[in-house]
């Protein structure tokens, strides 16, 4: 199935085909998403060594074809930090996360969706390292911008409420984070968070596995 975005490309490509002009940026797009794909099928592999050139290749194309500050320059640099981040490279993937969160915050605003799974995603890499404190005001701040533009039903919400908690009770600070899994148990949250009854352990086990960044272009960014 086509998604909306796709017949929207595929659409517009052909009204400048009957117009008789080319449309060189539809094929860069098509090029840059082929890339991209093959980039998410390695990684879901776990093939990090082999979609590491795939994924610096979309980056090469994004740039050349849409500009240095483009948001899919943004997603193939996210790309490559869930490349990085998955293989123990910390310091690299901090370097592509921060990179593309600054495009993001230019190209869509501070308050975007996006911008909130980026937040998300270097908060991750972070707690990875046991760098909570600089871990915090990264997964409130995503927190506060998804709340404000997906509704605190949001299953993004709950995964950001989630996190926060999780980091907390990293911390000990048991009385910030019961808050917040008290709010996971309210019936307008539209996903079962099934770590509830598990303990600081198995919770903390969960936020990796639900945490480690996906490249956002394909899957849901937590």
């Amino acid at each position: 199935m086509i998604s909306s975005r796709r017949k929207s490309t595929v659409s517009f490509a052909v009204l400048l085909l009957a117009a008789g002009l080319a449309p060189p940026l539809a094929a860069q797009q098509e090029s840059w998403e082929k890339l991209s794909g093959e980039t998410q099928a390695l990684y879901q592999q776990g093939k990090y060594a082999d979609a590491l050139p795939v994924a610096q290749e979309a980056l090469r194309v994004a740039e050349a074809s849409f500009g240095p500050e483009h948001p899919n320059v943004a997603k193939s640099l996210n790309n490559l930090a869930a490349l990085y981040h998955a293989q123990g490279k910390y310091a690299e993937a901090e370097e592509f996360l921060k990179r593309s969160l600054a495009i993001k915050e230019k190209a869509l605003g501070p308050d975007d969706p996006d911008v909130a799974a980026s937040l998300n995603n270097l908060a991750a890499l972070y707690d990875d390292q046991g760098k909570h404190s600089e871990a915090e005001p990264l997964l409130r701040r995503s927190l506060a911008i998804r709340e404000k533009a997906l509704g605190s039903g949001h299953p993004d919400v709950a995964r950001s409420l989630n996190n926060l908690a999780v980091l907390y009770e990293a911390q000990g600070k048991h009385a910030d984070a019961e808050p917040l899994f008290k709010r996971l148990r309210r019936p307008w949250v539209r996903i079962t968070p099934t770590w509830l009854q598990a303990s600081t352990t198995s919770r903390r086990s969960m936020m990796r596995r639900t945490n480690t960044p996906r490249p956002s272009h394909f899957t849901s960014a937590l």
